[in-house]
């Protein structure tokens, strides 16, 4: 098969029960058609690429030979869901094909071969968009913008193209519906615009407009330049996003700013500095004159603090150094904190650290937790070695409102003496229990729920007692789990984590801008988690050919080994963030904070879509989320 034809995956099965009398040998072969021979019920379903059924599709079964008038051995129409079920007669001939149309798709056709299978037979159609874009840019003095980069999102595909000599652009195979065109070139503002296609051919022309000059300087918190610092931008109206490095000044010109800019939220990081959220610089600017162009850049002043550094060792009480020490920096729980691990010699490294008076959390299962305060100044190390000892048990058991033990509920220490930073955390087994087998001396709170029960309920333990009992009282109707912290949000930029998968590679969620990325949080140990696993793996093999999807695995396990047992029995095989240093603790702050399985999808824009997502109907929901931003953007900053 070739052309559109040939890019559409067929597979087919036949299962043929032959009536024959006591004595006749059975034909290898499939019999010639004979009256005895029984029909054929023939099923399938026809899906367009994200996935989604197709309603109303004719769908032809004809002989191999036929020609565009003869008539068709079978005839009929896909549901609603795009499913298919057609009934072939006794004497239907061996050879045949399948031919399916739909307006605003090309033709699909295939050989249907019947053949004896232990499967039913099944089609498994994909059709290809049969509408066309073209188009061309130019520039204010309508001169052809020559070598313009345009991307085209529609129907979940992503296509990118580049401006002819006459400016011209074209995109095949497109899908009836909202799509999405975002062109950027050199000089000009990156602009955005939503087209409905509703027709085989759809033309549309793009006036550019010189980009707006925008200059940043940066500051230390010492008034020197900073140089080497990342700068990267969110745009309002359009969440357009830009991005640059300062130079050894300290400066950088903002490239791609559109004339109608009116908000920029700046996220600023690099190896030596604080790094900042965007809503910590959120810079309005002033409209320009209609038709004009500034004589010179807009210049934006910002500040960024030059981080501390934190070294040191972690012994246990005899001295013998402890690996896998969780360390983390400041008193309360944010997803931006600095956090490390110790090697196999006990030493850790905290980069990124505000400059004061700063707590330093150390936690590990073995011991109890530690809490000192290092003294750090700008662009300076400090050393902090501890000594970790043995704590006292803690434990007890969740139950609802008739006593019966809760499974799956989460414990966490949200406080203790003042600090939140603890890493404290227990899902209850079957019988409603929990246990801290080192829990440090005083009063810890705790907070304790369950999506499905009512509030939380809070309360103040102490090392020293293991018969605990914490009552969750139910729910009218299931409650969603709750946001740690000051994690994002749905509709907010999602923070750009680094990751180390677990076959040595770096990822920075920034590298997937203009992909979904869906992100599992999960572990082999949790029993949801371990249940929601069929659901991950029909995504993955939805979408796994899908050039803009990106499915990553965070795994907080603690034995690789035990999750190199899981992976192979249950044969996952996307990437999986594993271990000390991974960044998969980081992304569990960030996201969620409180419990698993969490997962969370992300716009092509770095925006956050949904989270939460599980369950049997997983594949059809992000298969609409993957359309949605087209016609429907996350809600976000206005």
């Amino acid at each position: 098969m070739g052309g559109a034809e040939g890019r559409v995956r067929i597979c087919l099965a036949l299962t043929m029960a032959v009536w024959v009398s006591l004595g006749v040998k059975v034909a290898d072969s499939a019999p010639d058609p004979s009256p005895d021979r029984q029909s054929t019920v023939v099923e399938g379903i026809v899906l367009n690429p994200m996935g989604g059924g197709i309603a109303d599709a004719l769908v032809r079964v004809e002989r191999a030979d036929a020609g565009p008038d003869d008539p068709p051995v079978a005839e009929t129409r896909t549901n609603r869901t795009g499913d298919i079920h057609i009934e072939l007669p006794p004497a239907a001939p061996a050879s045949l094909r399948v031919r399916i149309l739909k307006e605003g798709y090309l033709p699909f056709v295939a050989e249907l071969g019947l053949e004896e299978s232990d499967e039913p037979p099944f089609i498994d159609a994909t059709l290809q968009g049969g509408s066309r874009l073209i188009g061309r840019a130019v520039g204010r003095d309508d001169r052809p913008v020559v070598g313009a980069e345009v991307v085209c999102e529609n129907g979940g595909v992503r296509q990118t193209v580049r401006c002819d000599e006459q400016g011209g652009f074209a995109f095949e195979n497109l899908y009836r519906g909202p799509a999405r065109l975002t062109v950027k070139a050199e000089g000009y503002g990156i602009i955005r615009r939503a087209v409905s296609i509703a027709d085989p051919e759809h033309q549309i022309g793009l006036t550019l407009e010189p980009e707006r000059a925008v200059r940043v300087a940066l500051l230390t918190n010492d008034g020197e330049p900073a140089p080497d610092a990342v700068v990267e931008v969110l745009v309002e109206p359009g969440m357009t996003y830009v991005h640059t490095r300062t130079g050894p000044d300290g400066t950088a010109d903002l490239h791609g700013i559109p004339q109608e800019a009116r908000l920029l939220m700046f996220r600023l990081s690099g190896s030596n500095y604080v790094p900042s959220d965007y809503a910590e610089r959120v810079v309005a600017l002033e409209p320009e004159g209609e038709g004009e162009v500034a004589p010179g850049p807009t210049d934006i002043r910002l500040r960024i603090t030059v981080a501390g550094r934190v070294r040191g060792r972690v012994v246990d009480a005899q001295g013998r150094p402890v690996d896998a020490v969780r360390v983390a920096a400041g008193g309360q729980q944010r997803y931006t904190m600095p956090l490390a691990w110790t090697d196999a010699r006990g030493n850790y490294e905290l980069t990124g650290i505000r400059p004061g008076l700063v707590p330093i959390a150390f936690q590990h299962d073995d011991f109890a937790v530690l809490v000192r305060e290092a003294d750090v100044d700008s662009g300076r190390d400090a050393r902090l070695d501890v000594r970790l000892a043995r704590g006292e048990p803690l434990g007890g058991v969740v139950v609802d409102g008739s006593g019966r033990p809760v499974e799956h509920a989460w414990v966490m220490a949200e406080s203790w003496r003042g600090f939140q930073t603890l890493g404290m955390r227990r899902v209850t087994d079957g019988q409603g229990r929990f246990s801290f087998p080192h829990a440090p001396e005083g009063e810890i709170l705790f907070s304790v729920f369950r999506p499905g029960f009512g509030a939380r309920a809070r309360e103040k333990l102490r090392a020293g007692r293991t018969d605990y009992r914490i009552v969750l009282e139910g729910a009218d109707r299931p409650q969603a789990p709750q946001r740690a912290g000051n994690g994002p949000g749905v509709g907010g930029p999602a923070p750009d984590l680094a990751f180390k998968t677990m076959d040595g590679k770096a990822h920075r969620l920034c590298d997937w801008r203009g992909r979904f990325v869906f992100i599992d949080i999960w572990a082999t140990w949790c029993g949801p988690c371990r249940a929601e696993l069929p659901n991950v793996k029909a995504l993955q093999a939805k979408l796994k050919d899908r050039d803009d999807f990106v499915l990553l695995g965070v795994s907080l396990d603690r034995d690789r080994g035990e999750l190199e047992r899981v992976l192979r029995e249950e044969k996952i095989t996307w990437p999986q963030v594993f271990g000390p240093g991974s960044g998969a603790e980081e992304a569990f702050e960030a996201f969620s904070g409180e419990g698993i399985p969490y997962t969370v999808l992300i716009g092509p824009d770095g925006r956050i879509l949904a989270t939460e997502l599980r369950g049997p109907g997983l594949v059809e929901e992000v298969q609409r989320l993957l359309a949605a931003p087209l016609s429907q953007p996350a809600p976000g900053p206005q």
